[in-house]
């Protein structure tokens, strides 16, 4: 297991004197995926992009993998242990601040609203796929994006009301952990002409997945749906082979 902790360069999650005008560097902001946007989207949210004012002081990430342990025997050839599986990364005890006490007529409603409303499981909205997943989040800080996650758990802590009763100040502790694909490769593959390849669709596949998961760039679904002669690319019936050509191809086509 790994641990890395970046302290942050910017303005800390503030003090009671910290306004809400108050401007930082390198906002970290969360916002649903769009390729799981794609699949299971979101009916009405409650906000789509939630922005953390003030950066958070700290961050840390752990991660590591799973590896199987041989008993010791007499042949030297026997290694220790050989790995088995990457456990998915995670970002523990996140703590964020959300102010509006400076604002007129200010309330954190909607934004803790948005954290609780991405903890609840989405049905896909696809035409036969029954899956059930949760909201896969993109957490962005500056120019640095993380791995793709869901929010595990959340603790809100209110520090400061209105005379109504509205939530001005709250602190909010979040764990977030990796949403892990399936590893590339794993899906049938066939070599082709030209250095191509051969994907074999799953349920729930569309284009965009595809072409991000093999090129790491979603827009190049036009190039592979022009390559493929595929009409409709948000349907792919399932055990579909998808031709995979070289990425300057598909970007030339895109």
């Amino acid at each position: 297991m790994t641990s890395v902790s970046i302290p942050t360069s910017g303005s800390g999650a503030g003090s009671t004197a910290a306004t809400a005008g108050t401007q930082v560097t390198a906002k970290a902001f969360f916002m649903p995926d769009e390729l799981w946007l794609a699949r299971f989207g979101l009916s009405d949210p409650p906000i789509p992009v939630l922005i953390c004012r003030y950066n958070p002081k700290s961050l840390t990430i752990e991660g590591g993998g799973e590896w199987k342990k041989f008993k010791a025997t007499e042949q030297v050839d026997t290694p220790p242990a050989t790995f088995s599986n990457p456990k998915p990364r995670s970002i523990k005890g996140l703590e964020l601040l959300f102010d509006m006490f400076e604002l007129p007529y200010g309330n954190l409603d909607w934004e803790l609203r948005a954290i609780e409303d991405w903890c609840k499981p989405r049905e896909s909205i696809l035409p036969g796929d029954h899956q059930v997943s949760a909201v896969q989040l993109r957490f962005q800080w500056g120019e640095k994006r993380y791995f793709k996650c869901y929010i595990k758990s959340y603790v809100v802590e209110y520090t400061h009301f209105s005379k109504s009763g509205a939530p001005l100040r709250a602190k909010v502790t979040l764990t977030l952990e990796e949403a892990v694909s399936p590893a590339e490769g794993q899906n049938p593959t066939s070599g082709g002409d030209g250095g191509e390849r051969s994907y074999v669709t799953r349920a729930g596949d569309t284009l965009h997945s595809i072409a991000y998961h093999h090129y790491r760039h979603p827009r190049y679904w036009r190039g592979l749906a022009a390559f493929n002669d595929i009409d409709d690319p948000l349907r792919l019936p399932t055990g579909a082979v998808v031709s995979l050509p070289d990425a300057s191809v598909v970007a030339d086509l895109s």
